[in-house]
C-alpha cells in the first residue's frame, strides 16, 4: 500500500510537471509566433522601398539635366562677355562687371551641384548595403522558421533587421532632401539665366548706341573739316 501511495504521488507530481511543460511550450509557441509575424510586418513593410530605385534614377536624370542646364549657360555666358571685351565704353565695362558675378555666382551653383551629388551616391550605397543585407536576412529567416528557430536568434534577427530599415529609411530621407535642395538650385540656375540674358541684352543696346553715337560723331567731324576748309578757301581769296 505504501509503494503504491508513493506511486501515485510520483505519477501526480509527473502528470503536473508535464502540463507545466506543455503548457511553458505552448508560451513559447504562442510568442514565437507572434515575434515571427512582427518580424513579417517590417520585412513586407521594407519590401515597399524596391521602388526606391525608380526614384533614384528619375533623381539622377533629373539632376545631371539640371547639372548640363547650368554648365550651358555658363559657358555661352562666358564666351559672349570674352566677345565684348576690348575697346567698349564706360556702361559696357559696369554691365559686363555684373556679368562677370553673375557667372561667379553660377560657378558656385555648378559646384554645389557636385556636391549634392556626392552626398546621393553616398546614401544610395548606404541603402543598398542594408537591402542586401536584409535580403540576406529576409532568407535566413525563411529558412529557420521552418525548423527550430531560438528565441535569441530570432531576437537577434529582429533587432538587426530593425536597425537596418531604420539606416534605409534615414538615407532615403536624406536623398529626398537633398534632391530638394537640387530643385531649389535648378531655380536659381533659371533666375541667373534671366538675368544674363537682360544684361547681354543691354549690353548689345549699348554697343548699338555706341556704334551709332560713332557714327554720328564721324559725320560731325568730316562736316566740320569740309567746313572749316571752305572757311580757310574763303581767306584766301
Amino acid at each position: 500500500a505504501k509503494n503504491m501511495s508513493v506511486y501515485k504521488y510520483n505519477n501526480e507530481m509527473f502528470n503536473r510537471m508535464k502540463a507545466l511543460y506543455d503548457l511553458k511550450i505552448a508560451k513559447c509557441k504562442e510568442l514565437f509566433t507572434f515575434l515571427a509575424e512582427e518580424l513579417k510586418h517590417k520585412l513586407n513593410s521594407f519590401s515597399e522601398t524596391v521602388t526606391f530605385q525608380v526614384k533614384y534614377n528619375s533623381i539622377i536624370n533629373d539632376w545631371k539635366y539640371i547639372l548640363d542646364y547650368a554648365k550651358d549657360i555658363y559657358n555661352k555666358n562666358l564666351t559672349k562677355i570674352k566677345n565684348y571685351e576690348g575697346n567698349e565704353g564706360l556702361e559696357v565695362i559696369l554691365v559686363r562687371n555684373k556679368v562677370k558675378e553673375k557667372l561667379a555666382t553660377l560657378e558656385g551653383l555648378v559646384d554645389k551641384l557636385d556636391n549634392l551629388f556626392n552626398i546621393i551616391k553616398s546614401k544610395y550605397a548606404i541603402v543598398m548595403s542594408a537591402k542586401s543585407l536584409i535580403g540576406e536576412l529576409m532568407s535566413e529567416f525563411k529558412t529557420g522558421e521552418k525548423g527550430d528557430y531560438k528565441f535569441d536568434d530570432l531576437i537577434g534577427l529582429m533587432e538587426t533587421i530593425s536597425s537596418k530599415i531604420n539606416t534605409v529609411n534615414e538615407s532615403v530621407d536624406s536623398i529626398h532632401k537633398t534632391y530638394s535642395n537640387i530643385q531649389y538650385v535648378e531655380i536659381q540656375v533659371e533666375n541667373l539665366s534671366t538675368s544674363l540674358d537682360g544684361y547681354m541684352n543691354e549690353i548689345d543696346d549699348l554697343k548699338a548706341k555706341g556704334s551709332t553715337n560713332d557714327y554720328i560723331r564721324e559725320e560731325m567731324e568730316s562736316k566740320m573739316l569740309f567746313i572749316t576748309e571752305n572757311i580757310n578757301n574763303l581767306k584766301k581769296m
